[in-house]
């Protein structure tokens, strides 16, 4: 925002650094179904999922505009960030058909237990110089201020663990061929332990020395 509106600049007008564009995404996940049948009317699936997601990229960060009219300048940083997300879920449920007066009822009930850890890091470049509003000089990288690993004091640092129970059941009756009735009900309990450290302060768990990037393009 410049003079308190959109500066006048073209919409493709670009202020990064057009060899420095990292995005990365990793994800596994793997799901496991079991079905065993108790009796002839009652049923239990049951299944178990885990998945792995990685996410690294940079982006910019933009602040203060130093107002000198046509010369006027953006001030800029480069973040480096890494975030990782482990979930497993494990869902059981149980299946009954039987007749009510001689119409078919269907009664689900089940429970779900399911547990998420998620980490976040970022890391500022340093010398990552301001560029003119209306007329920025692109270079291709920042150069040896570059963020390329997580060692050192880091900029922000978030730990996370959830971890969540369910019961739920639901009730489906045939009143006639194309009626029928539907009702249930899903109890949850939600809990998070959350931890936001402070720059400098000693990491329970650092990113792997792997993630390190060298060289413009990544």
């Amino acid at each position: 925002i410049f003079h308190g509106r959109p500066a006048s600049t073209p919409r493709d007008t670009f202020y990064g650094f057009p060899d420095d564009r990292l995005q990365k995404y990793d994800t596994s996940i793997a799901t496991a179904t079991l079905t065993h049948q108790i009796l002839s009317d009652l049923s239990m699936p049951n299944t178990l999922r885990y998945g792995d997601y990685e996410r690294r990229y940079r982006i910019h960060l933009f602040s203060a505009v130093t107002d000198t009219g046509e010369t006027s300048t953006i001030a800029r940083n480069q973040q480096l960030r890494l975030s990782n997300q482990h979930n497993l879920y494990n869902q059981p449920d149980f299946t009954w058909t039987s007749s009510i007066l001689d119409r078919a009822h269907t009664l689900l009930f089940g429970t779900e237990f399911g547990r998420e850890e998620f980490d976040f890091y970022s890391k500022n470049s340093t010398g990552v110089t301001p560029i003119s509003i209306f007329h920025p000089i692109l270079t291709p990288t920042v150069g040896a201020g570059r963020g390329n690993d997580f060692s050192g004091a880091l900029t922000t640092y978030n730990d996370v663990q959830a971890e969540t129970q369910a019961f739920y059941m639901q009730s489906q009756f045939d009143l006639m061929p194309y009626l029928k009735t539907l009702a249930g009900f899903r109890w949850d309990r939600f809990g998070v332990d959350a931890s936001n450290y402070a720059i400098g302060e000693a990491r329970r768990r650092t990113p792997e020395a792997t993630f390190a990037v060298a060289g413009a393009g990544n």
